[in-house]
């Protein structure tokens, strides 16, 4: 039996809803949910079970279908990505992204990574779904993530999800559906996977046999406990601990911000991964000025002082930058560090005036 995609303890909801009526499953599906909530792991499980050969909700594992896609060389499922997103994808999905972008000598020539998913990728797409399945049979298109088409891919894929053949199957994910064409986003079922709990996340970890200190450590850091384990197992962890730990001392005393050393450590945990976890930061600061009872952050005692100092506007204001940053950083228009340090200098601007 071959190894099938885990579902995710808070996914459990999610894909019971999905697939309690599995052979009438939405031709075009939209996945959407937080940074690191696992959207491709549950459209890997999903692609997995319409590609399964015992044709049922969950995917077998025995059968050649399962085989193959654990190979990663089922010839019916067409994973279509951004050359930025090689480096987050699923390993299991790099054989298939690869088919449907220039060779490794080509992308090593040009001097930047090209951050969306072209229009010729999406007409490869299009002259595989108008072709017969190879030996399932069901055909896959998975795109990730669907924001990062150019306008001429968007309507060039419009025009398949309008009339899709019946044995085509399309999992789109998203983390900012508010930005897709709305016409792509009536096409498809709408599926938001919710984040953990505490209590999930910590169980989850646990079962990746972490100790409770680095347990706590990444819980603290991060909302995602997939991403919170990808950056303790990459050794950038603590750099992001470190970097939430310099900010909240830099609050505590009236904003004495050591620049030069808060940016080092945002490069080194890597820039995606900072301004996430400076927008965790900025989570726990509003919820501790407005409730008075969270729980301390990295076992700071004057966390909650320190919030009731800050203007919560300015935060909330803060954070929704802090994610058009991100949007913009990955279609590749900012320079990663000056924007990296431009969002550390807006937290000087986040307390109270008087």
């Amino acid at each position: 039996m071959v190894e099938i995609p885990e579902l995710l303890p808070w996914h459990s909801t999610a894909w019971a809803a999905l697939t309690k009526s599995f052979d009438r499953i939405a031709h075009a599906t939209l996945l959407t949910g937080s940074p690191g909530v696992g959207k491709f792991q549950f459209a890997s499980r999903l692609a997995m079970a319409l590609l399964c050969d015992a044709a049922k909700s969950q995917p077998c594992g025995e059968c050649r279908g399962c085989h193959l896609f654990a190979a990663a060389t089922h010839p019916d499922l067409h994973v279509i990505t951004s050359e930025l997103m090689l480096n987050s994808i699923a390993p299991s999905m790099l054989a298939y992204s690869h088919r449907y972008l220039d060779d490794e000598r080509t992308r090593s020539k040009r001097k930047t990574v090209r951050p969306n998913i072209l229009i010729s990728q999406v007409r490869a797409l299009i002259e595989q779904a108008n072709t017969a399945s190879h030996i399932s049979k069901n055909k896959v298109f998975l795109i990730a993530p669907i924001d990062a088409m150019t306008d001429s891919a968007s309507n060039s894929l419009l025009k398949v999800l309008e009339e899709p053949a019946q044995d085509n199957f399309f999992i789109l994910i998203t983390e900012n559906v508010q930005i897709l064409l709305p016409t792509i986003a009536s096409r498809c079922q709408t599926l938001h996977l919710s984040d953990p709990d505490a209590n999930q996340s910590r169980q989850w970890l646990s079962v990746q046999g972490l100790r409770d200190q680095e347990i706590n450590s990444i819980i603290a850091s991060q909302k995602s406990p997939l991403l919170g384990l990808r950056m303790f197992r990459n050794n950038v962890l603590k750099n992001s601990e470190k970097l939430n730990e310099l900010v909240i001392t830099a609050l505590k005393s009236a904003n004495n911000f050591d620049m030069l050393s808060l940016v080092n450590l945002a490069m080194e945990a890597g820039e995606n991964e900072s301004l996430l976890t400076l927008q965790q930061l900025i989570v726990g600061l509003v919820k501790s000025n407005l409730t008075s009872n969270s729980q301390p952050m990295y076992g700071n005692s004057n966390f909650e002082s320190i919030a009731e100092s800050l203007d919560v506007c300015k935060m909330l204001l803060l954070y929704d930058h802090i994610g058009k940053v991100r949007q913009e950083m990955r279609d590749g228009s900012l320079d990663r560090k000056l924007t990296v340090e431009d969002v550390l200098l807006a937290f000087e601007n986040i307390g109270r005036v008087g």
